[in-house]
């Protein structure tokens, strides 16, 4: 009888091993669905996230450098123009949010001869939905310091400051794309 139970004992210590290691295989493949589903949610992230040290890489490049940097580094080129467009106008907002600095929450192209297109909003737009989720993020100053320096807006900002004004006073119209 104690043999027996002994020999049970061990079934189950075996049972409960095999049972914690198929669960932590599951639990595995659970994650990677899970990680899979919030890429298809939103299909930019994973963009904006691979373009990060593309950008780092070509801080002092100008735009069509890092578009070619972009493309080469496999982003489709409307992709590549819309984060190097939409990156820096998120990561400008993220970079001043809190101070003051009211930003108009849409954009407009200008065509030939200054023909505007109707207002769009900025959250339309994957790519700049994308970048201000991996903004707020937590990332550091310096980065989005170093993505953000590449829009008008940010400049603009820099320009006012530079003229002695304050950030609480200052408001950004609508970004006008070419």
């Amino acid at each position: 009888m104690f043999r027996t139970g002994y020999i049970l004992l061990q079934y189950t210590r075996m049972a409960l091993s095999l049972l914690v290691v198929l669960l932590h295989i599951v639990w595995e493949e659970i994650v990677t669905i899970l990680t899979a589903m919030r890429m298809l949610r939103c299909p930019m992230r994973a963009e904006v996230t691979s373009a990060m040290p593309i950008f780092s890489r070509h801080n002092d490049d100008d735009d069509e450098v890092l578009l070619e940097a972009l493309c080469a580094a496999g982003h489709d080129r409307q992709v590549a123009i819309n984060l190097i467009v939409f990156m820096p106008i998120a990561f400008t907002r993220v970079l001043f949010a809190g101070t003051g600095v009211n930003f108009c929450d849409s954009f407009v192209h200008m065509g030939r001869f200054g023909k505007l297109a109707p207002l769009q909003s900025l959250t339309d737009e994957p790519v700049f939905r994308a970048a201000l989720a991996l903004a707020r993020s937590g990332i550091s100053k310096d980065i989005l310091r170093m993505v953000a320096c590449r829009s008008a807006e940010y400049d603009a900002i820099q320009d006012a400051l530079d003229d002695g004004a304050r950030l609480k006073d200052l408001v950004i119209s609508q970004t006008i794309l070419n």
